[in-house]
C-alpha cells in the first residue's frame, strides 16, 4: 500500500532530542596529527618549568640588582625625610626668633605678649600632665643631673591622683613661665643657634622648676603625715590611763599641758612618754638629729618641774 504523502497543511509531531540528526564530522585528513587530551593543570606546570629556566643565574642577578635599587629608595626617602625633619626644625627656629624679636620691640609685655604666654603655659600644662602621669619627668631630672628620685607610692600617687597632679602643675608652669620671661628673654639666654626652640626651652625650664616644687610638695606631704602620726600617738597616749577618776583628771590634765606646746614639740614629748626612743623619734619625725630631740626633752622637763612639780600624768601612765 504506497505511503500517503504528508499534507503540507497539517502539524507535524516535534522531532525527540534522541531521533534529531547529528552533524556529520569530516574524516581526518590522511597524517593529521591527532588531538591530545591534555589536562590545563600540567600545561600550567610545564609552563613554570620553562619560566624557571629562563631564570636562571642572569634571572637571579637580576633580583638582586631590583632588590638592592630598592633598599636604596628606601634609604633615600629616609634620608628626604631627616632632611625634611631638619628643615622643618630650622624654620620653626627662625619662626621663633622672628616673633622673639616682636616681642622685644613692645619690651616682652602688653597684650601681644600676654597671647604668647597663655599659649605658652596651655601648651606646658598639657605636656607636664603627661610626664608626671607616667613618671617620664624623673628620667628627664636624671639626664640633667638632679637628683629628685621618686618612690613606688609617690609615683603611684601621680599616676592615680589627679588632683595632686593638677596641684602640682599649676604651681611649677606659672613660676616656670616667670623664670623663662626673664632669664629666656629680657637677658636673652634663649639663642636659637643652639638648637632649641622656644617651647622646648621653656620645658626644661618647666623640669628645673618642677624639681623645687617636688621637694617642697613632699615636705609638705611628710609634715601631714607627721601631723596625723603625733596625733594617733598622743591618742595611744591617752588610753595608757587608767580607767579611774585618776585616770580620766590625768588625761584632761596631759591634753591641756600638751596643747602649751608646738605641734613638733607635742610629737616628740607624747612619742617619749609613750616609750618611744630618742634614736627612733628621729627617725619618724625626721628631725636633724637625737642632740634635738634631747633639746626639745630638755625644756619640757625643765617647765614641767617648775610649773607642777608632781605631775600627775606622770604616775597614771603605764608602760
Amino acid at each position: 500500500m504506497p505511503e500517503a504523502e504528508p499534507n503540507p497543511d497539517e502539524p507535524q509531531p516535534a522531532t525527540p532530542p534522541s531521533s534529531r540528526a547529528l552533524p556529520v564530522q569530516p574524516p581526518a585528513p590522511p597524517n593529521a596529527p591527532q588531538a591530545l587530551d591534555v589536562d590545563p593543570s600540567e600545561e600550567d606546570a610545564h609552563q613554570d618549568q620553562q619560566d624557571d629556566h629562563l631564570v636562571g643565574a642572569e634571572g637571579l642577578m637580576a633580583v638582586e640588582k631590583l632588590a638592592a635599587e630598592l633598599e636604596a629608595s628606601q634609604a633615600s626617602d629616609q634620608e628626604t625625610a631627616a632632611t625634611q625633619e631638619a628643615r622643618e626644625r630650622l624654620e620653626r627656629r627662625l619662626a621663633d626668633r622672628q616673633l622673639v624679636e616682636q616681642l622685644r620691640q613692645g619690651n616682652f609685655s602688653g597684650q601681644q605678649y600676654d597671647y604668647f604666654a597663655n599659649d605658652l603655659c596651655r601648651y606646658g600644662l598639657s605636656v607636664m600632665r603627661g610626664w608626671l602621669r607616667t613618671g617620664h619627668i624623673f628620667s628627664l631630672l636624671r639626664e640633667r643631673g638632679i637628683d629628685v628620685q621618686a618612690s613606688v607610692e609617690e609615683l603611684e600617687e601621680l599616676a592615680l591622683d589627679r588632683e595632686v597632679r593638677e596641684e602640682i602643675i599649676t604651681m611649677t608652669v606659672p613660676v616656670a613661665l616667670d623664670k623663662f620671661h626673664e632669664q629666656a628673654l629680657v637677658q636673652g639666654g634663649w639663642d636659637p643657634a643652639k638648637g632649641a626652640s622656644i617651647t622646648t626651652y621653656f620645658m626644661g625650664a618647666c623640669v628645673l622648676t618642677f624639681a623645687n616644687i617636688y621637694r617642697s610638695h613632699r615636705r609638705q606631704r611628710g609634715r601631714w603625715k607627721r601631723q596625723d602620726d603625733s596625733e594617733a600617738v598622743i591618742y595611744d597616749l591617752q588610753r595608757r590611763f587608767d580607767d579611774t577618776e585618776a585616770g580620766v583628771v590625768g588625761a584632761a590634765v596631759l591634753r591641756e599641758r600638751l596643747a602649751t606646746y608646738s605641734d613638733r614639740e607635742r610629737r616628740i614629748i607624747a612619742a617619749t612618754l609613750i616609750g618611744h626612743s630618742q634614736e627612733e623619734i628621729v627617725e619618724m619625725y625626721a628631725e636633724t638629729s637625737v642632740r634635738a630631740v634631747e633639746g626639745v626633752l630638755h625644756r619640757w622637763r625643765t617647765r614641767e618641774q617648775s610649773a607642777t612639780p608632781q605631775d600627775p600624768t606622770m604616775g597614771g601612765i603605764r608602760s
